[in-house]
């Protein structure tokens, strides 16, 4: 038994895994907030309670060309050796913002983005029945499940923070300007299971205060979903999904629309994110990245599996 040997072949590599370096990605978006030295909380898939942290100790200087992150590293210690390479982390940086120390922040459910612009719903008080007006506005970095707003709301108004997606579609049927028709159209019938404004038994949705000032747009009034007194529970969510090409959309979109709950779901090849509509009493968000994950693509929460990363089409495959 045996076999030759050249010179110079490596005949095993050792590894010391008492101190270990723990890679994440970090968005192009989230950079300038982002510095050497700054405290990291993680968690590990594999170790579910557990809880880490580190600091930052390297700042990757190049954009990756195909995901557009960079990556941050973290060095710490691995006593008893239960990180394991290539074990999938989760991390929290807390940045500090004081050139926002003044900003607005609000609900990330309240915006709708279209990938060009973003939106609100200002809720009006000039009027007996509750009516909302469609207002762009400027988002400045995200904070956990916030926006910070840089122009467009002011101190004191209020915002519809649930079922804007819903709102949006009243409007459209109503041929009032809205997300993906910002001019406005003719008005349309009117849809099963939704009262739309001027009916009786109108409740409205759930709005809470943004603050800001009274601006000109056009109108819609209050609506609701469903039947009798039950509200509706429909949110609208945005997260990023890597992939690249339109079968990469049919797969994402597919998978997000097999977990019960989901009515709709769209993904975008060029801003990589999925706008996705769901029941909130049926399902969640985490459970939908797991779907998407679970086909080979990975979330802004859960990485695809290497064997389900593999099975992917070579024109799928936005791993370097």
């Amino acid at each position: 038994m045996g076999d030759y040997v050249g010179q110079g072949s490596v005949l095993y590599e050792v590894s010391d895994l008492s101190s270990v370096w723990i890679l994440f990605d970090a968005y192009e978006s989230d950079l300038p907030f982002l510095k050497i030295g700054n405290k990291i909380d993680f968690t590990i898939q594999a170790l579910p309670g557990s809880a880490y942290s580190g600091t930052v100790r390297f700042i990757d200087p190049v954009i990756d060309p195909v995901n557009r992150v960079a990556k941050v590293r973290v060095e710490i210690g691995n006593p008893g050796a239960k990180l394991k390479p290539e074990m999938f982390a989760t991390g929290l940086v807390k940045a500090n913002l004081n050139e926002y120390k003044d900003k607005l922040v609000i609900p990330r459910s309240a915006v709708l983005w279209t990938g060009k612009r973003s939106i609100v719903y200002v809720k009006q008080h000039d009027s007996e029945e509750p009516v909302f007006k469609i207002r762009e506005i400027e988002l400045g970095p995200q904070l956990g499940n916030s926006y910070v707003i840089l122009n467009g709301l002011a101190d004191g108004e209020e915002i519809v923070t649930q079922s804007a997606f819903s709102v949006d579609a009243a409007a459209q049927l109503e041929g009032k300007p809205s997300m993906m028709n910002p001019s406005g159209g003719k008005k349309a019938t009117s849809m099963p299971g939704m009262v739309m404004p001027g009916d009786d038994n109108s409740e409205g949705n759930q709005s809470a205060p943004a603050n800001a000032k009274p601006a000109a747009g056009n109108d819609m009034s209050g609506m609701d979903i469903g039947s009798g007194s039950e509200k509706a529970k429909t949110e609208h969510q945005m997260v990023k999904v890597s992939g690249n090409c339109d079968q990469c959309k049919d797969r994402i979109e597919t998978a997000a629309k097999s977990v019960s709950g989901v009515t709709s779901a769209e993904w975008g090849a060029e801003t990589k994110m999925l706008h996705v509509q769901f029941d909130g009493g049926r399902t969640n968000l985490d459970e939908i990245q797991k779907a998407i994950a679970k086909v080979g693509h990975d979330t802004e929460k859960f990485k695809a599996s290497d064997a389900a990363y593999k099975g992917l089409p070579e024109c799928c495959k936005y791993r370097k």
